[in-house]
């Protein structure tokens, strides 16, 4: 473990096992807050060691790493392997997600010697159990896919590099903002309607008394808590909404997380590591289709989206 091999030591000196490190990355505490089961305390800015954002991103990367090798993510379960891509490569004719593997090349030469190289691969998963299940090609060459996805993100990286910050954070701040505001007519719409249904269910309570409803009173009395509590939630929503526009100061602190991200990944890219570069083109690229002939679709991660739709 890189922790240990760096001579990081738990509070009582012991070394790092796997289920602490992943307790400490899914520990609220860090963010600012006390934690009791599921309820957070307000923020309290002398406990916070880490900014929500990246606290997030580790819930992503832990979330998507957990799933079925056959389940749709895009964050790789590892960064070992010889690969550029994993878990976000799907076939472009049946969807399935392409696994990444290697085949041993082999023959004597004419002068005697032996040639052996290995060679590494992209097959559909699908068309791997089944070869008629699928019309894509049975292999993909992994060199070939990986250098036009590089070249694709390197180009990408290129575009938010010649950005200026100022420019990128207002238009990708006033999407964020319009976002949101959707959302809040979207929950003030839900509200406005359990208010109509909860005027409608107290009215009917009279009517069961009178034995002039179709409703015992048990029946409504179960519908109208069900109901107070749905609108307990929406009217929760609604104020989390309220406060993100609001505080546009955080919203702010949060693009320039993201914008200060992207600058850092096109300066490093080149000189990244394979693992490094892996991860980069994780959390840019949502998923890339690959179809006969190597056509490649890239479709971008939502946020790096939003910001290149406004670069010049």
């Amino acid at each position: 473990m890189l922790l240990n091999d760096k001579g990081i030591k738990t509070h009582n000196g012991s070394i790092l096992q796997s289920n602490s490190v992943n307790r400490i990355l899914k520990n609220q505490t860090y963010c600012g807050h006390y934690v009791s089961g599921d309820i957070l305390s307000p923020h309290v800015p002398r406990l916070q060691i880490i900014d929500e954002h990246t606290f997030s991103l580790a819930q992503k990367i832990l979330e998507q790493r957990s799933t079925k090798n056959d389940e749709k993510t895009q964050i790789a379960r590892t960064t070992k392997g010889k690969t550029l891509l994993s878990g976000n490569i799907y076939c472009g004719h049946c969807g399935s997600i392409m696994h990444a593997t290697s085949c041993l090349d082999k023959y004597n030469r004419k002068d005697g010697s032996r040639y052996e190289k290995r060679r590494q691969q992209y097959i559909c998963s699908k068309k791997g159990r089944d070869s008629k299940s699928c019309e894509g090609q049975s292999v993909y060459a992994a060199t070939k896919i990986d250098g036009a996805v590089s070249t694709v993100v390197r180009s990408y990286l290129d575009m938010i590099e010649v950005t200026p910050k100022s420019v990128a954070l207002e238009k990708r701040y006033q999407l964020e903002i319009a976002d949101l505001k959707i959302q809040e007519r979207e929950v003030s719409q839900k509200k406005k309607t359990l208010n109509e249904s909860l005027a409608n269910l107290t009215a009917e309570i009279s009517k069961s008394l009178t034995g002039d409803s179709t409703f015992t009173p048990d029946m409504l009395s179960m519908a109208i808590n069900n109901t107070r509590t749905d609108l307990q939630a929406i009217e929760d929503k609604l104020a989390q909404l309220n406060y993100k526009i609001n505080n546009s100061q955080g919203a702010m602190k949060k693009l320039d997380h993201f914008y200060d991200q992207y600058k850092q990944w096109a300066a490093e890219f080149d000189d990244e590591t394979p693992e490094g570069r892996k991860m980069i083109i994780c959390q840019l690229i949502r998923e890339i289709k690959v179809s006969r002939g190597y056509d490649l679709e890239v479709v971008m991660d939502m946020n790096y989206e939003q910001f290149l739709s406004f670069v010049p």
